[in-house]
């Protein structure tokens, strides 16, 4: 009835989100202590910047109103975060697709088709099936399964995932990105 009280909203630090704020007239007050503001213009808030996995957890917790975060960590996220977040909207900047990796010694495969093919390969093997590195299992694991890919395991990773098949810890790799090029400057 009286406006929002206590209201907070948080967002990661990224080039995109001072220009949503700024089209938007929202004006961040700089602090001394980056990681707590406030919007000037609009009363009573408190922002706070945080990890993007950090604003999904809080989200679902109801420990802030708002959240600017990746639709992907929504995804990978547990369901019982999932249902207890709303999106209100879907940004167009910060996209990035989730990409198959292979390394470049591997000039046979070219399709998925030919990753099952060889998929099938590692079943006698010590691993058991083709490692699949990743730090989003639910976002592999959906597309895998959708173009048919069943012999396969997955490796989580949790950063540096573009040296997993150099290292012996899989095969292969999949990544969020919007250039590739750190996939290219990793031989992938």
């Amino acid at each position: 009835e009286d406006g929002i009280r206590d209201y907070k909203v948080t967002g990661v630090q990224t080039c995109a989100l001072p220009i949503l704020f700024q089209k938007n007239n929202l004006k961040i007050r700089e602090t001394d202590r980056n990681y707590l503001s406030s919007i000037k213009n609009f009363k009573p808030n408190e922002v706070i910047l945080s990890h993007a996995r950090e604003i999904i957890e809080r989200l679902s917790d109801n420990s802030i109103d708002v959240g600017v975060s990746g639709y992907d960590l929504l995804q990978e996220s547990l369901p019982g975060i999932k249902k207890n977040i709303l999106i209100a909207k879907r940004f167009t900047f910060g996209l990035a697709d989730l990409v198959i990796a292979v390394p470049n010694a591997w000039i046979d495969v070219q399709t998925i088709a030919d990753l099952e093919e060889i998929s099938f390969s590692f079943k006698g093997k010590t691993t058991g099936k083709l490692r699949v590195a990743t730090k989003y299992p639910n976002l592999t694991n959906e597309y895998l399964l959708a173009k048919g890919l069943t012999q396969y395991k997955i490796v989580n990773s949790l950063g540096s995932t573009e040296i997993y098949p150099f290292t012996g810890q899989s095969e292969i790799i999949t990544d969020i990105t919007s250039t590739g090029s750190t996939l290219k400057a990793n031989n992938l």
